[in-house]
């Protein structure tokens, strides 16, 4: 997985959306998607409405692809 830098700032949604929109294409690319895919889309919705921090949001859409690299 191509990583980004670690400190994107937290005030930086669209950065933060623009990356999790990366993990969900290689998420979808690698097959065999049971609740990856609509909880990446609902952490994209949640940052760009304010509901979740930025920072948050990206890490659990790491800790997703981690596992799913993980696991094949």
């Amino acid at each position: 997985m191509k990583e980004i830098i670690n400190s994107i700032p937290a005030d930086n949604k669209d950065a933060v959306i623009g990356e999790i929109g990366s993990i969900l294409t290689e998420v979808s690319v690698m097959g065999f998607n049971d609740y990856e895919i609509p909880t990446l889309q609902r952490l994209m919705e949640d940052v760009r409405t304010g509901k979740v921090d930025p920072q948050a949001a990206l890490s659990q859409a790491r800790t997703i692809i981690n596992s799913k690299q993980d696991y094949h």
